[in-house]
């Protein structure tokens, strides 16, 4: 008995002196089950923080573990210091379930990530500290999350990453973002006779004020395609991703391209087409929760000019707006060392 006792001291004292350690490198996958989806859900960093940074993904459809496995320097200096929650949507990336259109809403999503925050304060604590971070499409999530009802206050901040807010402006804010940086672009002779289509193509939007779908998905495809131009003439910083690190994300993780792809098809357009007409400008000016608006100069997907109304239109007076100047739309890829820093210095204030 005596030695048993021994032994089990002995393991008592182990597990208190890496307590530390234990706390501050989990690594937790588990999943969300709400009305006929199963969302995975990856949970990984310093949990002993108490802090946690829920990443909500692009798209709609995108996936939440790109960032995790592929824009490792985002994820892994975020992953010292704070508890970051990687969450694939509904029908979005590796998750699974009934696709049925009427669970493909905004109020579905949202409904989801307050199932969500319920769980983490499950798992994790009530005590815990809970910021969303949205990118592009994940700023609307985020935008229609905290102008509903009293979510803004289960949350200690906000940060909107090139997210759309205001739907029904969006299309002719990319035309007129595209229209300003083509002449600058072909007078430096960077992709010229590509950025002379695109100009050519705008201008024949220019007295538009409602933009057909076909329409907006080609300035769409130009808002990506000129960030791969402005990265070879070196107007963007060149992206710190290798593609070793997307061919591991791809291939050699628990990652599954196909239904991740599937999952795309079926939720994009259903979804887009529900939102198109939305404008959550004005319910913004009801939102006090502390906020960091961020956007790349060059970002012609969601445009500054974008960010920059949400921002002024955000009710509370703790908000910030930052812009990186040598970035489209991915501040984290172009800029990951800035964008962490400028990230980390929101969270410190505001948890």
């Amino acid at each position: 008995m005596t030695r048993l006792l021994s032994i089990i001291l002995a393991l008592a004292a182990l597990t208190a002196c890496n307590k530390d350690l234990i706390d501050t490198n989990i690594k937790d996958h588990f999943f969300l089950e709400h009305k006929g989806a199963n969302m995975p859900v990856v949970v990984e960093g310093n949990t002993a923080s108490k802090t946690f940074v829920v990443v909500l993904h692009g798209g709609p459809g995108g996936n939440a573990m790109i960032y995790n496995h592929a824009i490792k320097d985002f994820s892994e200096p975020m992953e010292e210091d704070y508890a970051m929650v990687y969450w694939d949507q509904r029908l979005s990336g590796n998750s699974t379930g009934k696709f049925s259109e009427d669970l493909i809403t905004t109020e579905q999503f949202v409904e989801d990530l307050e199932r969500l925050l319920d769980l983490l304060h499950f798992r994790y604590g009530d005590d815990i500290r809970i910021f969303l971070m949205g990118h592009s499409w994940g700023g609307a999530l985020g935008t229609v999350f905290i102008t509903k009802g009293d979510n803004q206050n289960r949350i200690k901040g906000w940060i909107n990453v090139d997210g759309v807010h205001n739907f029904e402006a969006y299309e002719r804010m990319v035309r007129d973002r595209l229209l300003e940086l083509a002449p600058e672009q072909i007078a430096q002779d960077n992709h010229a006779d590509e950025w002379r289509d695109i100009q050519d193509f705008c201008e024949g939007l220019q007295n538009q004020q409602h933009i057909n779908s076909s329409d907006g998905l080609q300035l769409n495809s130009y808002g990506h395609v000129v960030g791969s131009y402005m990265e070879d003439d070196g107007v963007l910083a060149e992206p710190e991703v290798g593609v070793g690190a997307v061919l591991k994300f791809t291939f050699f993780s628990n990652h599954y391209p196909t239904l991740a792809a599937a999952n795309n098809l079926m939720v994009a357009g259903t979804l887009w087409n529900l939102v198109k007409e939305d404008d959550y400008t004005p319910a913004l000016e009801n939102v006090q929760v502390p906020a960091l608006y961020i956007s790349g100069r060059y970002d012609c997907v969601v445009p500054l000019a974008m960010i920059e109304q949400a921002y002024e239109h955000h009710g509370g007076d703790d908000k910030e707006l930052l812009i990186f100047e040598r970035s489209g739309h991915s501040p984290m890829v172009n800029e990951p060392e800035a964008f962490v820093d400028g990230v980390k210095r929101f969270i410190e204030q505001y948890k």
